[in-house]
């Protein structure tokens, strides 16, 4: 073997380690699982809304997610007080909350981008909907929400 095919070989096997080293590094890559349990997660806040229970709705937002506001984003406690002022009423919901139109892409390092649409209805009041998209993270103890924007 001549040294320039040595040199040639040693380079091509060099690059396939560190690549294959790099992949091992990784997270793991999301698959459909993490993505049914990611919705599973979102759909079950709606029980947790509609029985009245602000904190078990928001429990998958983490500790340091924010939310888009008109005025910017802001963080985990100012959106409990913003749902809890604007959407219920005596510690009950206002309406009931629905979500259709689920999709969800990986955007890989355990996140996920999610987008849909929800609904409030009922109590007699116009239907509220709208679009939102959410990014969430892969964590020991399951996906959270690290940022809304919802309109």
């Amino acid at each position: 073997m001549t040294l320039r095919r040595t040199l040639l070989l040693t380079g091509v096997l060099l690059l396939t380690f560190t690549a294959c080293q790099r992949q091992s590094e990784r997270t793991p890559p999301e698959t459909a699982a993490d993505t049914t349990a990611a919705a599973a997660t979102l759909l079950a806040t709606t029980m947790a809304w509609d029985e009245g229970d602000l904190d078990a709705f928001l429990a998958p937002y983490d500790t340091a997610s924010t939310f888009m506001t008109g005025q910017g984003p802001i963080g985990k406690a100012d959106l409990t007080a913003r749902y809890a002022a604007k959407y219920f009423a005596g510690g009950r919901p206002v309406q009931r909350l629905t979500y259709d139109s689920l999709r969800v892409r990986t955007l890989g390092n355990g996140h996920l981008l999610m987008t849909g649409r929800y609904l409030l209805s009922g109590s007699r009041q116009p239907d509220r909907a709208g679009w939102f998209t959410l990014i969430w993270r892969r964590t020991a103890s399951g996906w959270t929400i690290l940022h809304d924007h919802s309109s």
